[in-house]
């Protein structure tokens, strides 16, 4: 994800679900030197890191028309993510799911909000439902050159700052990630502030 690059393209997939390319529009965050707790969560074919509020696509079956966008945090060993090629996308079932400690934090934007990462398909948003995000970043989809950064260390767009800020003081609880952490044996528990610093 670090030698990701502003106008490349990366493999998606599409609502029909068919695989496709999708431009790189630019970053909703990125610090490269930002230490963050990532969930590791490993499947049958591969795995996928991400903070426990980022979003993954995922389903109770390995029916692939059923795929629906989750947070990490509520993705449980059993449930299915979604393998993509260049031709075709199948299930994967998750196998294990631990965190650690990484360091770097990338969120690039497409133009269609979601991307393959390790093979696995994910969505660009965190910390809100995957559609309302995606519909707040809709002036950055239109307009990307006027929200870009410059340099290594981006940081976040004000823009994107405060979408987060609003949404999370007027909407339901239910389309919010929860911060939370993860304790020995495996047990996911979810208390006031343990990711806060490091939201993603």
């Amino acid at each position: 994800m670090s030698a990701l690059k502003v106008g490349q393209k990366v493999l998606t997939v599409n609502e029909d679900g068919t695989p496709s390319y999708t431009e790189v529009l630019t970053f909703l965050k990125r610090h490269p030197r930002t230490d963050a707790v990532y969930w590791n969560i490993r499947t049958d074919k591969s795995n996928i890191r991400m903070t426990p509020r980022h979003i993954v696509f995922t389903s109770a079956s390995n029916d692939t028309a059923t795929r629906q966008p989750r947070f990490a945090h509520d993705v449980s060993v059993g449930d299915y993510l979604f393998s993509a090629s260049s031709s075709n996308i199948t299930s994967s079932k998750v196998l294990e799911i631990t965190s650690q400690i990484m360091t770097g934090v990338y969120v690039p934007l497409t133009e269609t909000g979601t991307l393959v990462v390790d093979e696995l398909l994910a969505s660009c948003y965190s910390s809100v439902d995957h559609y309302i995000a995606h519909a707040f970043v809709t002036p950055i989809r239109w307009f990307p050159s006027l929200f870009r950064f410059h340099g290594e260390d981006y940081g976040m767009p004000g823009y994107v700052s405060f979408m987060k800020w609003l949404a999370h003081k007027i909407l339901p609880s239910t389309y919010q990630g929860r911060y939370g952490q993860k304790k020995s044996g495996g047990e996911l528990t979810f208390t006031g502030a343990h990711f806060m610093s490091l939201d993603l």
